[in-house]
């Protein structure tokens, strides 16, 4: 994904409105890396976890989906402290939190880059299909992490195993991994396309 990035970034770098769309996620991504890379599954990361959550929630409340993670948010933080307290070895649950929080302020840079690229490219922002497709493709993630906390929950604390999501996780984030990438060849390419036209 790094690769396609890097690669789409530099084919289309006289193209603004590409370019910061694909550099808003390239730089999440390679954040969301480094900290998979130096996390490990000490209380310190748990607390990093749920605070960089917590901190999304607030400063992107305007997203609809900040809402929808609260109630999970706070059941995952209440569970992790019962843990806490009886010794219980519980689910790293906290690096969904994680990609959660990157997820959302990739979204939120997707909404207001027609603000930040005037400011530090000098040149207008116009809107284009790859800017929709990143938002949602940003938005089942999201939904995706919440649901696999939802059922560790369940099967952690209830006497029940659902086990749907962690069997279909792998595949749904890799189709959603390949959908991301086919987005960024294809609307990037089509953008490039329609503003030659214009010309």
């Amino acid at each position: 994904m790094l690769a396609t990035l890097s690669f789409c970034i530099i084919a289309y770098r006289h193209d603004q409105d590409v370019v910061s769309c694909l550099s808003f996620i390239l730089i999440a991504r390679s954040l969301a890396l480094l900290l998979f890379l130096v996390s490990s599954n000490l209380l310190i990361w748990k607390i990093v976890g749920y605070a960089l959550a917590a901190f999304c929630i607030v400063r992107f409340n305007r997203d609809p989906l900040a809402k929808f993670i609260i109630p999970i948010w706070v059941a995952a933080v209440a569970s992790e402290i019962y843990w806490y307290l009886t010794d219980y070895q519980g689910p790293e649950i906290y690096w969904s939190f994680i990609l959660i929080s990157f997820n959302l302020a990739t979204r939120y840079l997707l909404i207001v880059r027609f603000v930040l690229v005037p400011q530090y490219f000098n040149k207008p922002a116009t809107p284009i299909r790859l800017d929709w497709y990143l938002k949602v493709l940003h938005l089942l993630p999201i939904v995706v992490e919440c649901v696999y906390v939802f059922e560790y929950l369940v099967r952690h604390l209830t006497n029940t195993t659902p086990l749907y999501i962690y069997h279909a996780y792998p595949y749904i984030m890799h189709s959603i991994g390949m959908s991301t990438i086919f987005a960024v060849f294809y609307f990037s390419y089509t953008a490039k396309q329609e503003k030659t036209l214009l010309v």
